[in-house]
């Protein structure tokens, strides 16, 4: 399916009528976007369908590339089937073939010669993969961008964090590992059903942190 910008997101139309859009945004929707909760709406005066104009709008206004916006469906050991909120930028047809002259030193690549691995990009916390709209077009000659929302996070699924026992204490230098996990086993399925076996993984702030962490352990 070949839509028009936010068309999925914005207008409410139906699937059928959406594949007679011409565009550069390939979409897919699932049926399973949950709703934030009835006291969450009420408090933060926000919502997911709020959380998905904003996103579309962000992207329809930045990225020029064609793109894959869907959640995915992830198995996780602790909460089951959970979806992931996951952004894919197609590189240009034209750039196939990148010349060592269009790379810079601040630009990641293997080789000039090879086609780049794809670059994987995290958001920090209290994002989303939105917030990277400015950038997807640069990095994307070449290559092929993902970016994804933490379980928890964004448009992702939201399960319960796991919490410790209130007398529970740890070091300055020590990590819940339950709440670790909650973050890094739903990265890695996610990565496995992308069928992404090499990348670079690119994380802002504290997803920054959560991808050295997934690095050491994988």
């Amino acid at each position: 399916v070949r839509t028009r910008g936010c068309v999925n997101l914005c207008s409410g139309r139906t699937d059928d009528a959406n594949e007679e859009e011409e565009g550069s945004v390939r979409q897919r929707r699932d049926s399973q976007d949950e709703e934030t909760t009835w006291w969450s709406r009420i408090w933060s005066k926000a919502s997911s369908e709020a959380a998905k104009v904003s996103e579309a709008g962000l992207l329809a206004f930045g990225v020029q590339h064609e793109y894959e916006l869907t959640r995915v469906a992830v198995e996780t050991k602790r909460y089951g089937k959970v979806f992931i909120n996951t952004l894919v930028v197609y590189p240009n047809e034209e750039a196939t073939e990148v010349s060592e002259a269009e790379y810079d030193s601040d630009v990641l690549v293997d080789a000039p010669t090879e086609a780049p691995l794809p670059l994987v990009m995290t958001h920090g916390y209290g994002s989303g993969l939105a917030m990277y709209y400015r950038n997807l077009d640069s990095l994307a000659v070449g290559r092929k961008v993902y970016c994804m929302d933490w379980l928890g996070l964004g448009r992702s699924s939201r399960p319960d964090f796991p919490t410790r026992e209130w007398c529970a204490t740890l070091g300055d230098d020590e990590v819940d590992p339950d709440q670790l996990d909650f973050f890094l086993e739903a990265f890695e399925a996610w990565r496995r059903e992308m069928g992404l076996e090499q990348m670079h993984l690119l994380g802002h702030s504290w997803g920054g942190y959560l991808s050295t962490r997934y690095t050491q352990r994988w």
